[in-house]
């Protein structure tokens, strides 16, 4: 193990940063499970061995390092916390709780979707600080999915997650949630839930014994997000001077198009609000804009108005594809247009990945950018978000091409006549990473919890 640790170390800046922390904390945490392995012979002779093998730090490895737990590899105290105190995506993790509960406080975090509900239960030492920049404290030491049609209420989802993470004994002091849709005197109903779907957080807050229970809009849980983003995580898009008193702001398209902003408070404290932006009304730049314009108000049966969601989303880029084939049957690809029919749910998925080779794709990237980048200048012109301006979801970085080395995103943005410069003064970033909700609505409990201390 001392050999292949050596090894890593000698080539860390080959493997480049956390990669080759993950290498060398992979190497090391075998070597321990290893030792540990050996070391449950019952045979004091055999013991004996194996503590001067520990001592020594010589043991050879023969198992395929393959075979180690990605649970173990992520608890292991070699690998950066930032790794270590995630969940893993296709396990469980099991509840552990120490006998001196004063030692640490516990909360939990959840994404509530109409689909599904992910919970995530913390366990944050006592005297852990948060600093910008950094995934708030603590380790999640139990993680669920649950299907929302499979069960009567919300309610009872958070029932079932307690008993499964052991909590009779051990009641969680803040509870933070981040929900798909407005919310409202700290409840939210969702809408697209045929079952009807309500969550109170003092309905909770009073059958769970949980001390304070808080709805978030999930896009908010993005903004909270924002404060954990580390240098290599974004892209820089616009290279302006960072004010670190002045609002930031995000926007991001996805399955709908969502948008944020948060301002500092006097104690350096951000606050982040929600709000509905992105069903302002969307207006078209150009000609053949102004026909897929009338095309979607007829489909729509709207007289005078849609939403730029329409246009800007992950459906959006879809009604673009299906307007362009309408209108240009020749420059139809019969291969691609049977993907694209055949794809439900991932219509821009298949428009993505022929975009270099097909002509309609293509174009249909670049009105959606082209709409996108117009938005996005909107935003910015309500916000001036002079701390920084975040293009986030998944459809950016899925099409990344098209927001770095295009000439259309930055161009439509900037395209706001004489007030153009303002927008110039704002540092503007393109966000790679598509946890910020899971880990927006983890730094919310943490600020919840830490307030109530």
């Amino acid at each position: 193990a001392l050999g292949l640790v050596t090894r890593f170390r000698s080539h860390l800046f080959f493997f480049g940063g956390h990669a080759a922390q993950i290498k060398l904390a992979y190497c090391m945490a075998y070597s321990r499970q290893e030792k540990s392995t050996d070391c449950e012979s019952s045979d004091s002779v055999r013991q004996k061995t194996c503590r001067r093998q520990q001592l020594q730090d010589q043991t050879h490895t023969k198992k395929s390092r393959a075979s180690l737990p990605r649970r173990q590899i992520r608890s292991s105290p070699y690998l950066p916390r930032s790794f270590r105190n995630l969940p893993c995506p296709e396990q469980n993790i099991c509840p552990s709780f120490s006998n001196n509960m004063s030692d640490y406080s516990l909360i939990i975090s959840g994404d509530c979707g109409g689909t599904n509900t992910r919970l995530s239960l913390w366990k944050i030492p006592n005297g852990a600080t948060q600093l910008k920049g950094n995934i708030a404290p603590g380790d999640a030491i139990f993680a669920k999915k649950y299907l929302n049609e499979d069960h009567a209420s919300f309610n009872e989802v958070c029932h079932l997650f307690m008993n499964e993470a052991k909590l009779t004994d051990h009641v969680p002091e803040a509870c933070v949630l981040a929900c798909a849709g407005p919310i409202l005197n700290n409840t939210v109903d969702f809408t697209n839930v045929e079952f009807g779907w309500k969550i109170d957080g003092a309905s909770l807050e009073k059958e769970l014994g949980i001390k304070q229970v808080k709805l978030i809009n999930d896009f908010a849980a993005m903004g909270y997000g924002l404060l954990t983003l580390r240098p290599h995580e974004y892209i820089v898009l616009n290279d302006a001077p960072k004010d670190e008193t002045a609002p930031m702001a995000t926007i991001g398209a996805g399955t709908g198009l969502g948008e944020c902003f948060l301002t500092p408070g006097n104690d350096g404290q951000y606050s982040c609000f929600a709000c509905e932006g992105g069903h302002t009304d969307f207006a078209p730049a150009d000609e053949i804009e102004i026909e897929l314009y009338n095309e979607i108000k007829a489909k729509l049966g709207c007289s005078q108005r849609f939403s730029v969601e329409r246009i800007v989303s992950g459906p959006g880029l879809a009604t673009i594809y299906e307007f362009l084939a309408k209108k240009f049957p020749e420059k139809v690809d019969p291969k691609v247009h049977e993907q694209f029919l055949t794809a439900n749910t991932q219509q821009g998925k298949v428009i993505g990945e022929n975009a270099k080779t097909n002509e309609l794709c293509n174009q249909t990237l670049e009105i959606f950018v082209g709409a996108y980048g117009r938005e996005a200048g909107n935003a910015m012109l309500k916000y001036l978000p002079r701390g920084g301006f975040y293009i986030t979801g998944g459809l950016a970085p899925k099409n990344l091409d098209y927001f770095t080395k295009k000439d259309i995103f930055l161009k439509s943005l900037f395209d706001k006549g004489r007030v153009s410069p303002a927008l110039k003064a704002c540092p503007i970033y393109l966000v790679l990473t598509e946890e910020l909700g899971e880990r927006g609505a983890h730094f919310y409990a943490y600020q919840l919890l830490h307030s109530n201390a």
